[in-house]
Order: C-alpha cells, then structure tokens, then sequence
C-alpha cells in the first residue's frame, strides 16, 4: 500500500492522488467523531464531515466519470457512518434503527455525519453515483483512541483515576467489535447493491453503567494480587456527573438487511463476547473475541469462536494454562494462556475453534515464529 498523509478537504491534494492512482474503491471513515468535541466546537465537525466528503466525493466523480455520465467498471464510494444520525430509540427492547428509519440526529456530530450520509445519497441520485452508505453501532477493540469510553475507563482505572458516567449512566450502547465492522465492510464494498444503504450492529446492547462494571470486574480478574493498581480498582471510582446535552437514550441497530445480503439468519443464543485487555502501562487495549456461552459480559449474535490469546510477562489468579511446552524455550517463556473459561460454559463444536495471537511485548518477531503452537493447542482443546 502507499500511505499519504493528506487532509480530505484540501480539494489539489485528494485531486491529485486521484490522477496519481487507479483507484477502485473508495472506503469513507475520515471523520470527526466525537460527540463532547462536537458539542464544543460544532464548526470543526461541520468542515471535515460535510466539506472533507464533498470534496471526496467530487474527486471521486472526476476521476470514475465518462463522458456520456456513466462511470467507469467496477468503481465505488463506500460510506461509513453512524448509528446516532437516527437519533434515540424508546426504552423498548423491540424497537431498533433500520435503514428506513428517519434521520433525526440531536448532536452536531450526528448532524454532520447526517449531513455527508445525505450528501452521498444526493449524489447517487442526482449522478447516479456509484456509492453505498453503511451506518454502524459503537465499535471498540485494540488501540481505539482514548477519549472513547471504553478504553477511557481501562485507563483511568489502572491510574486510579474517577470514571465519569453521565446522568444515571443507564444509556444504552449496541457495541460491535471491530473486526466485525471490518468484515461488513469488506462485504459491501464487495456485494453491496449500488445506491443502498446497510446498518452494521451487534445485537450487543449494554447500559453505559453495565460497560463500566465489566470492565472493573475484569481488570480485578487479570491483574496479580502484587500489582499495587489492584488496590485501588473499584467501584468507587465511579462519579455520576450531569449529563450530556442531547444524550440520546438508547442505540440499537438491526441488521437484519446486510446479514440476509450475506446469506446469514441471525442466531438467537447465548453466545457472549469477552473483552481481554492489556495490561501494559502504555497499552490502550487488547481486545480479542471468545465467542463462548459464558453467564456474563456482552452478548453477541455470532458462530462461537474461542480465540486463544498471549499476553507476555502475565501472570493472573484467573484460570490459566501454562503455553510454554508449546513455543522453544525463550526469555519469554512466562508467557501464559488465559482462557477465562467460567464454570458455565456449556458445549460447543470443535469445527468452530480457532486460534489466534495479539502479540505483546519486545519479542515481536520472535513471538511470532513460534505461533504454530497456537493450532495445535486449539485441536487439543477441542
């Protein structure tokens, strides 16, 4: 790949590497994205996500256009925005956003990025553009900035720091792992029907107060009794503070229109997502799915999946399985297995194990010759 460091509304620049390369597909995520920024300063939100996209999207038409307004084989302009441009949903358990529902944005970042989904949607039907528009749920996952909550909270917890909660923190979240958003994407920018949008969840609601405890509950699991920030990891930590201005209530998307273009059925079960999080002190997150059926932590519609994860130089009280007989004697032979497999976990099928490695540490490249293990573990496992 070739890596430009570029700002979307410096219409020469983004021109000029249009002229400069053959490009297929355009995949949208620049944006300002953060509702507290917004609420301070809206014109920031208004340049980049309203302007940065129109000059995108013209750019885009300038270099795909031919001359008897067609466009050329196999373009796109893939979007990607958000849930909250639809606005709150009802504390009802059977309501959720579709791609029908009206725009009703309350914040100036959902209206900017109601703005851009509006503006691409002009330019389909104003030029026939070639583009789709995919509004996802709250994503989390490794090395997410951290002014988002999540890794807001982590951090702040190990510091010792308070965890604000706006209002009675019982906001409601549908949260999508990363990788998962990913892989949607991927697949519309591939078998997405030109014009249509498509909503991007996870059937994975929590309150902002239920993300917060999780995440004090899991720090506690996986840090050794000797590591002083134990100590002080809690909930008293948490203080409730005045609300947002324009907090929407409650988020839930329904994707029910993307799973039956990629010729899923949604599966009603009790698979949970368990989040395992870095413990390094200059770590944001490490975040790996276990798609497993565990009494606890965040539920998610998926094929369960166990993902074997290596967090060097750990040790923990939680359940572990040393690794080591796996990987060559190393300096990074304390490396451990941690499963946080719950007594409740019931059965699953061998076929749906995989392994995978987030590597961790000084030893990089050296960890990652030795990840072979990681199959043959998983096969035992099964």
């Amino acid at each position: 790949y070739t890596f430009v460091r570029a700002d979307i509304c410096d219409k020469e620049a983004i021109e000029k590497i249009f002229a400069e390369n053959d490009i297929d597909r355009v995949v949208h995520f620049a944006a300002e994205s953060h509702v507290d920024r917004s609420i301070k300063n809206p014109e920031v939100f208004v340049k980049t996500n309203v302007l940065g996209t129109a000059v995108m999207l013209n750019a885009a038409k300038k270099a795909w256009e031919l001359p008897d307004g067609s466009y050329k084989e196999g373009k796109k302009f893939l979007h990607v925005s958000t849930d909250e441009v639809y606005g709150s949903l009802p504390d009802d358990d059977t309501a959720f956003f579709y791609e029908t529902t009206p725009i009703d944005p309350h914040s100036p970042y959902s209206a900017s990025k109601a703005s851009s989904d509006m503006l691409v949607k002009a330019y389909i039907d104003t030029y026939h553009f070639p583009a789709n528009i995919t509004n996802c749920s709250n994503n989390y996952g490794p090395y997410q900035f951290p002014e988002k909550l999540i890794p807001l909270i982590i951090n702040n917890a190990l510091s010792g720091k308070k965890l604000p909660v706006y209002g009675d923190g019982k906001n409601v979240r549908d949260w999508l792992y990363v990788e998962d958003h990913a892989k949607a994407i991927d697949m519309v920018q591939e078998q997405g029907v030109l014009g249509e949008r498509y909503n991007i969840g996870g059937h994975n609601e929590k309150q902002n107060i239920e993300i917060i405890k999780i995440i004090l509950e899991t720090l506690n699991e996986m840090l050794p009794d000797s590591d002083p920030r134990k100590a002080h990891i809690n909930e008293e930590l948490i203080t409730y503070v005045a609300d947002r201005k324009g907090h929407d209530r409650r988020y839930a998307i329904a994707p029910d229109k993307i799973k039956a273009a990629a010729g899923q059925k949604r599966r009603k079960s009790e698979i949970r997502i368990y989040a395992f999080l870095s413990l390094s002190p200059f770590s944001i997150m490490e975040s790996v799915a276990g798609y497993l059926s565990i009494s606890r932590i965040l539920s998610f519609g998926c094929t369960p999946t166990l993902v074997l994860t290596v967090l060097p130089s750990l040790t923990t009280t939680s359940v572990g399985i040393d690794i080591t007989p796996y990987f060559s004697a190393s300096e990074d032979s304390s490396s451990t297995l941690i499963l946080h497999i719950l007594a409740s976990v019931t059965s699953f099928e061998s076929s749906s194990i995989t392994g995978r490695s987030i590597w961790h540490g000084p030893h990089h490249e050296a960890q990652k010759s030795r990840s072979t293990g990681l199959s043959e573990l998983s096969t035992s496992l099964s």
